[in-house]
């Protein structure tokens, strides 16, 4: 049920349109919200202070490429929007004790920021898969080696055994295609 609101709060099913309308030809194995993390580092990274810093959007996984976006516009956004609207206007007013909501609300929607990857299986070098312990609930993590930097993604919904042996062979396969070239 967590999962699931994640997903609805996030809009995850507004960027499973969007993929669904630009490859209707695909195959949609998994659409989830996440959390997205640009790294140097090609190991799952748990957390650490750079996740401050993360975007959060969703994911959508389909039988040829991975597609990610974050976009300003969901339901969380909103909230974040009038709680830092809110804060704001109350520390203008002198009552610094929402300094603390101010920040909190700055940050989270910081990390609404625009972003898009469309990445096919070919343009990916390797997936290496872990997990991470959030407050309620257990994360999966996918991380993408694309060669010059690797792509940490945090599912809100548990990738399946299936899916995650779907990736290695898909784009493994094509690393050792791209390796006799």
């Amino acid at each position: 049920m967590l999962r699931q609101l994640a997903d609805t709060l996030n809009a995850a099913g507004t960027t499973r349109r969007v993929v669904a309308a630009q490859f209707p030809e695909e195959i949609i194995e998994l659409s989830t919200a996440v959390t997205i993390l640009e790294s140097s580092n090609k190991s799952p990274i748990g957390w650490s202070l750079r996740r401050v810093l993360q975007r959060r959007g969703n994911v959508v996984i389909t039988d040829r490429r991975v597609f990610i976006q974050s976009g300003f516009w969901s339901p969380l956004s909103v909230i974040w929007t009038a709680a830092f609207i809110i804060a704001a206007y109350m520390v203008v007013d002198g009552q610094t004790e929402t300094w603390p909501m101010l920040a909190l609300s700055g940050i989270l929607l910081l990390q609404r920021r625009p972003y898009t990857q469309n990445l096919l299986f070919e343009s990916i070098k390797d997936v290496q898969f872990g997990s991470v312990q959030g407050i309620t609930v257990r994360g999966d993590v996918l991380v993408f080696d694309l060669g010059t930097k690797a792509l940490h993604l945090v599912t809100s919904k548990v990738v399946p055994t299936e899916l995650k042996h779907k990736l290695e062979v898909r784009i493994r396969g094509y690393g050792k295609q791209n390796e006799r070239v």
